[in-house]
């Protein structure tokens, strides 16, 4: 019986993966109006600054993730240095 449960659970897992994975182009088009939406000068104008923070947090985060691997010391200077790189 508990062998049925793990069988049933890993099949709704699937299912949830494969659900998702279906889905990844939706979401990358999303992601890419949202990152449209930070490069506007106006908003970035108007946006508190918790918010710019929280951005830049989180793109420093997740784009600079494989980044901190490289980075001799990880200092703001070699972080801000990388993404003037990408520009």
């Amino acid at each position: 019986m508990k062998t049925q449960k793990n069988s049933k659970a890993n099949s709704e897992d699937r299912l949830v993966t494969d659900y998702i994975l279906s889905k990844k182009k939706e979401a990358c088009d999303i992601v890419d109006k949202i990152m449209q939406e930070f490069k506007s000068e106006e908003r970035i104008a108007n946006a508190p600054l918790n918010q710019l923070s929280s951005v830049m947090g989180t793109l420093l985060e997740r784009f600079g993730a494989d980044e901190k691997e490289k980075a001799s010391d990880g200092t703001l200077a070699e972080i801000f240095g990388d993404f003037e790189d990408i520009r």
